[in-house]
């Protein structure tokens, strides 16, 4: 997600990581220290909704972009979104999930 091009568009990362034990964590903190990084580490699981809730408190942009960290959605899409939003476009953009590399949903865009 970090190195995806979204343009002239200042990005911040927050990364809720819920204690997994998959091996997540462990690449979690190697993400330490990078510049744009916030890391919020939990005790234990609390579900995708309790996460987002947590990562919205530390936003600090104007422009939320969620992302599971399966990739659930496809980071190709972000640079479509992000280039609308400071010309008047869309102020929300719901990309598609996606599922083995396929679209499970068609993207919308809200005015």
């Amino acid at each position: 997600m970090l190195k995806v091009d979204i343009g002239d568009v200042e990005r911040e990362l927050i990364i809720v990581e819920s204690n997994s034990t998959d091996g997540t964590r462990e690449i979690v903190e190697s993400f330490r220290g990078e510049p744009g990084v916030t890391i919020v580490l939990e005790d234990r699981p609390s579900g995708k909704g309790h996460a987002v809730r947590t990562g919205l408190r530390c936003v600090t942009g104007d422009v939320i972009l969620i992302q599971d960290g399966d990739l659930e959605y496809d980071v190709d899409d972000y640079p479509r979104c992000c280039s609308r939003w400071p010309t008047g476009g869309p102020r929300s953009c719901s990309a598609p999930a996606t599922s083995k590399g396929k679209p499970m949903r068609a993207c919308r865009q809200t005015p």
